[in-house]
């Protein structure tokens, strides 16, 4: 082999090994983890699940592993929710799947999902007071942002 075909096999071999980990980090960036990532999830509409009364909805839900605070879009904060416990693990939200978190709400415990079926991303809330859901919706999401 002369040295010409030796540079000609090298720079072959070397750009498909570039496009081979270049496609490879893009695709590992693409996966947003509800287990490690600060997540965005803003929102398009909201509906009780009792009465089925639906409406518009620009806020957003900002979750991580261990907290999740629900914000108007403007980033006020509407409130912060604490984090008794967590169910499930959720590696790629993009992917069907759902995390569920045990949760206290103004002093009220409950429990809140976010989800995706079919596609569709999701977030719901249940906190009950006696017998009562005083927080029975469903979150319609528009766009999941890894922050």
């Amino acid at each position: 082999m002369e040295n010409r075909d030796v540079r000609k096999w090298i720079r072959g071999t070397g750009m498909l090994l570039y496009l081979i980990l270049l496609l490879n980090l893009l695709a590992s960036g693409q996966t947003i983890s509800m287990d490690s990532d600060f997540i965005t999830w803003k929102l398009s509409e909201v509906r009780n699940t009792v009465t089925g009364e639906k409406a518009r909805s620009s806020d957003v839900f900002k979750s991580s592993p261990d907290s999740l605070v629900w914000m108007h879009d403007n980033g006020k904060v509407i409130d912060k929710l604490h984090i008794d416990s967590k169910f499930e693990t959720w590696p790629d939200v993009s992917a069907d799947g759902s995390a569920s978190f045990n949760v206290v709400w103004k002093n009220i415990p409950g429990r809140i999902a976010f989800l995706r079926d079919h596609g569709e991303a999701k977030i719901t809330t249940e906190f009950f007071k006696g017998k009562v859901n005083v927080a029975p919706y469903e979150f319609s999401v528009s766009e999941v942002i890894k922050d």
